[in-house]
C-alpha cells in the first residue's frame, strides 16, 4: 500500500508552506503542516494488515523558493518511520508553476539519498533513471539498509 503525499496532491498541499496557508492546528509550522498527513498515515496503518507494508510517496522539494524542501522532507520521513512506515518513495515537484526543476539524469536521486542517510527504512529513488547501467550505478553507490 502506498499513500501519495507528493506532486501537489492533497497531502502535499498540507505539507508545503506554499499551499498550506491555514492558521489553525493544521497550518503554520512544520509540526502542524505534517499533522493531517501523519493522521492519514496512522489511520491507514491501523486499518491495513500489520504484516503488509505501508509506504508513502513524497515530494523531496517543491523546487520553489519558500516551499517544501529536503530538510522538511527528512523530518516528515523520520516522523513516518517512527509510526511504522515501511518505505518512502522520494520524487519532487508538482505543486507550483513557479517550480524550477533542474531536470537531468538521476536529478532526484540526491533527495532520496538525503532521506536514506537520515532514516533506517528503505527509500525509493526516481528521476530520469533511463537504463540499467545508470540504475546499477545508483544502487552500487547506495548506503546499505
Amino acid at each position: 500500500m502506498q499513500i501519495h503525499a507528493a506532486h501537489g496532491y492533497l497531502l502535499h498541499q498540507f505539507l508545503s508552506p506554499l499551499s498550506n496557508v491555514r492558521d489553525d492546528e493544521y497550518g503554520g509550522g512544520l509540526e502542524n503542516r505534517m499533522r493531517f498527513p501523519l493522521e492519514v498515515f496512522d489511520a491507514v496503518r491501523a486499518s491495513f494488515p500489520a504484516d503488509r507494508p505501508v509506504g508513502v510517496r513524497v515530494s523531496g522539494t517543491d523546487w520553489a523558493e519558500g516551499g517544501w524542501d529536503i530538510d522538511q522532507t527528512i523530518e516528515f520521513a523520520k516522523a513516518l518511520e517512527a509510526r511504522g512506515c515501511s518505505v518512502v518513495h522520494v520524487s519532487s515537484g508538482g505543486l507550483t508553476a513557479d517550480q524550477k526543476i533542474p531536470v537531468g539524469p538521476s536529478y532526484q536521486v540526491p533527495l532520496a539519498r538525503a532521506v536514506k542517510a537520515a532514516t533506517k527504512m528503505p527509500v525509493v529513488a526516481v528521476g530520469l533513471i533511463v537504463d540499467f547501467e545508470q540504475a546499477e550505478a545508483i544502487v552500487a553507490t547506495a548506503t546499505p539498509i
